[in-house]
């Protein structure tokens, strides 16, 4: 799963990438605008919070003896995780922030509102997981191993003594 974590923050890397380079080399005045926002914006340690955590952040993960340590993997895994949600916090906010009109341009403060639809959603979330886990209780593969037919070991041709 490192690999699979150090091949998916390339491939993030290589995206942030092509998106500045389309940015610069359409010579759009507007998407010019958009990507300096995004990491020299009102929110740009947002923009830079989202590419450290999802694209540098990941790049320990090229050494063996960092793929083997435990504690440096849920180190990384947070960091992404915090950057993938960074990532969401700027597509929303950032786009929120600058309307089309520059008369609706304004800095994002959530309101009680926001933190209630938050809240919200992490306890539909977790009544949700309760819930299923109630109404299909949670079995261990490992149990339910032992009762399938040929699951255990036999050893053809072994005589017992």
């Amino acid at each position: 799963m490192n690999k699979v974590l150090l091949a998916m923050a390339c491939l993030m890397g290589y995206s942030y990438m092509m998106e500045g380079f389309t940015a610069w080399y359409s010579m759009n005045p507007y998407l010019h605008h958009v990507f300096t926002q995004y990491f020299f914006g009102s929110y740009g340690w947002a923009g830079w919070v989202t590419v450290t955590c999802n694209v540098f952040l990941p790049q320990i993960l090229w050494w063996p003896r960092a793929r083997r340590s435990y504690p440096l993997m849920i180190l990384v895994s947070l960091g992404v995780t915090v950057g993938m949600w960074m990532e969401r916090f700027v597509i929303i906010v950032i786009s929120l922030h600058q309307d089309y009109l520059p008369s609706s341009w304004h800095l994002y403060r959530p309101t009680l509102v926001d933190f209630g639809i938050l809240l919200g959603t992490f306890g539909i979330f977790f009544t949700l997981v309760l819930l299923f886990a109630r109404l299909l209780p949670v079995i261990a593969t490992s149990e339910m191993k032992m009762d399938l037919p040929g699951a255990q070991p036999t050893h053809a041709g072994a005589t017992h003594v």
